[in-house]
């Protein structure tokens, strides 16, 4: 009792480390964008387009235009192309195919 006596002049506060105190926040990584494919584009009985599209080469959804899949959004629809947004970030499909060659064989 003598030795850690609590009305000892000796006695004094000692502080936590800064780093002890705080508490340590968990590093949440960003998701990485989906593989996205426009497989093709359909034209409905209403006259609005809905996109065919390949997430991750796994699943295959139909969407139309204000549809959500996960952080998917599909903001436009054309006859050959998509625009969508994942978290803010704008994504393009489009159908046509890229040209390198000036001539063909």
């Amino acid at each position: 009792i003598l030795e850690r006596n609590l009305f000892s002049p000796e006695r004094t506060f000692v502080e936590k480390k800064q780093e002890e105190t705080e508490e340590q926040q968990p590093v949440i990584e960003p998701k990485p964008r989906p593989q996205l494919q426009l497989i093709g584009v359909v034209l409905n009985s209403d006259g609005e387009y809905k996109a065919i599209i390949s997430v991750n080469n796994k699943d295959t959804i139909s969407l139309m235009v204000g549809d959500r899949y996960d952080d998917i959004e599909v903001v436009e629809i054309s006859d050959r192309m998509v625009e969508l947004r994942w978290f803010d970030e704008p994504i393009v499909l489009t159908l046509n195919k890229v040209k390198d060659m000036k001539e063909t064989r």
